[in-house]
């Protein structure tokens, strides 16, 4: 148990059992957060958005956000706006405080070190 909750690992990743309810786990590059606490999602520069794309089924509204570099951001809501899930893959982002997310774009590869590098 820590101060944000209970967090297991395995030998496919890790699982965070948040104190708010919400459960992320990371597995392979992916972070899945069910139930999150999200009031806003927020993109910091646009211009790293190559693909937005919107699909409704049913009583939910899902979005998907592709960055330039690879990375992807994905959130489902229900019919109130209440974000039920989100999905990100190697991604880059900041948590403002007061369920704010902001969206910062693709993660950097853990193998570059910088200009020069190669």
């Amino acid at each position: 148990m820590t101060r944000i909750g209970i967090i297991v690992a395995d030998h496919e990743g890790v699982a965070i059992h948040r104190l708010d309810g919400s459960i992320t786990t990371a597995r392979g590059g992916d972070i899945e957060t069910t139930q999150p606490a999200i009031s806003r999602i927020e993109v910091d520069d646009l211009r790293l958005v190559t693909g937005h794309g919107i699909t409704t089924v049913h009583e939910t509204v899902s979005h998907h956000i592709q960055f330039a570099g690879g990375g992807s951001f994905s959130f489902m809501m229900d019919g109130k706006d209440k974000v039920l899930e989100t999905v990100s893959r190697d991604m880059h982002m900041r948590s403002e405080g007061g369920g704010v997310i902001r969206l910062l774009g693709t993660a950097p590869d853990e193998d570059d070190t910088g200009p020069g590098h190669g």
